[in-house]
């Protein structure tokens, strides 16, 4: 009889462990499955993916790229219920393919593309009850204002280019300029305006040009004049991106792809503890300056590191 009960007691604890063995695999597959779409293999994707997958290392990511989604996208994200669209083709994809229901995050993505895709897509968006936000690509004007100031502490007067993506741009500039007590100038460009007789009039009656997130001041030919009139002109460029820099303007305050990588990856903490998820600009920046350029305006500029703390005390 006692041998029985050991044996009974044995087949229980086996029984018991096999039942443990074959409920793990299950439990260990129904981990979270999320969707990272890069809009292309440009290493700024890859840098943002790598961050995401970093700081969530319990999530199991399946990343892919839009060329390998495009024959039959509604097929190949139908398995997904979370979707992380890096970039603006891919944010695009995934609104236009997801399934209903599907909570997507958006980032790296210009704010003025964002806003044209939500409501070119409103009524699917809408139809298929799709979540979407985003982290913008682009920094707020604040701190763009704020670095403009810390670059020149003198600075009275502000120049910029609106052109049709920008407009929306206009009405936050009249009403944070003043508080920085700065008088602003502006022009219009339209695409087939010349730019030179456009800027050259801005720029010769500022200290400082603000260059905006805009297809008219982006492309080679306006930028090249601008460029050329700050130096002839003795008046710094404060871009919007890390190229712009490259090419000749002093500074920039930016989202770069680990800022927008830790933005997303906060957004993504609070999406999967069923927290409130917003759109807006990534609280995570970065400074950027050209050195070369400052000594030839004949600026001295703190180091990036330096500006770029000066900027988050005054935000406190």
């Amino acid at each position: 009889m006692q041998q029985l009960l050991q044996d009974a007691k044995w087949l229980i604890g086996s029984g018991t462990l096999t039942l443990i063995s074959l409920l793990w695999p299950v439990a260990a597959s129904a981990q979270e499955q999320i969707l990272l779409i890069l809009s292309n293999s440009n290493a700024n994707y890859s840098q943002i993916a790598d961050t995401i997958e970093r700081q969530h290392q319990s999530v199991e990511f399946t990343r892919k790229q839009i060329t390998e989604l495009k024959s039959l996208p509604q097929a190949r994200l139908a398995g997904f219920e979370r979707i992380i669209a890096i970039g603006s083709s891919a944010t695009e994809l995934a609104i236009k393919a997801a399934k209903p229901g599907t909570q997507i995050l958006s980032t790296f993505i210009p704010s003025q593309n964002f806003k044209r895709l939500s409501k070119d897509y409103k009524l699917l968006i809408d139809t298929n009850q799709l979540t979407v936000s985003a982290t913008y690509l682009d920094q707020t004007l604040q701190r763009q204002l704020l670095l403009a100031k810390l670059i020149q502490p003198e600075l009275k007067t502000l120049g910029f280019i609106i052109g049709e993506d920008s407009q929306p741009y206009l009405d936050q500039l009249m009403e944070l300029a003043p508080r920085q007590n700065l008088a602003i100038k502006y022009a219009r460009l339209k695409d087939d305006d010349s730019p030179i007789q456009r800027i050259q009039p801005i720029i010769n009656s500022t200290e400082l040009f603000l260059v905006l997130p805009d297809r008219t001041t982006f492309n080679p030919i306006t930028a090249k004049w601008l460029l050329y009139l700050s130096y002839q002109n003795q008046v710094p460029l404060i871009a919007f991106s890390q190229n712009y820099v490259k090419a000749g303007a002093v500074a920039a305050c930016i989202t770069s792809p680990t800022d927008a990588g830790r933005q997303t990856a906060d957004q993504l903490r609070n999406l999967l503890n069923d927290q409130p998820v917003t759109t807006g600009y990534s609280s995570y920046f970065s400074v950027i300056t050209n050195p070369r350029t400052a000594r030839k305006l004949n600026l001295s500029i703190p180091t990036p590191e330096r500006l770029q703390q000066q900027i988050q005390e005054a935000e406190k």
